[in-house]
């Protein structure tokens, strides 16, 4: 999947939040290779992604691809010296995974914050399409 294709399926989904297209959007979600996420801190190894605390609600901050994520770390001052940014790419069920984990500290998932490709489910949600999709969570 392109980005192309999830911001089309974002689109058709604001345009027309049916479930035909509600679940296109998700199948797209779930078919992609990686889930990108912003560690918590700037340092190499093991981390946890962060999470942002919107309108006193606190969400897992997830994206769909490289380009998106690299945006919102530059804007979030989360850019290195060097211009590295560090991320945790994870496939999607150990994206699901991840955020079942911590699903105690957090209401949901935002993908592609501050972008045209934003869109958000709560982690029952996530874990409902996840099973949807023939995901083991």
């Amino acid at each position: 999947m392109t980005l192309l294709h999830i911001q089309d399926h974002v689109f058709r989904a604001r345009q027309e939040p049916t479930t035909e297209n509600l679940e296109a959007l998700w199948k797209s979600v779930f078919m992609l290779k990686a889930w990108y996420f912003l560690p918590a801190s700037n340092a190499e190894g093991p981390s946890y992604p962060t999470i942002a605390n919107i309108d006193g609600t606190r969400w897992l901050l997830a994206f769909t691809n490289h380009r998106r994520i690299k945006e919102f770390a530059a804007a979030a001052g989360r850019v290195t010296e060097r211009g590295d940014v560090f991320l945790l790419v994870l496939d999607p069920l150990q994206s699901v995974e991840r955020a079942r984990e911590i699903q105690e500290h957090v209401d949901g998932v935002i993908f592609n914050i501050d972008s045209e490709e934003m869109f958000r489910t709560s982690i029952e949600g996530l874990l409902g399409f996840a099973r949807h999709f023939g995901l083991d969570v």
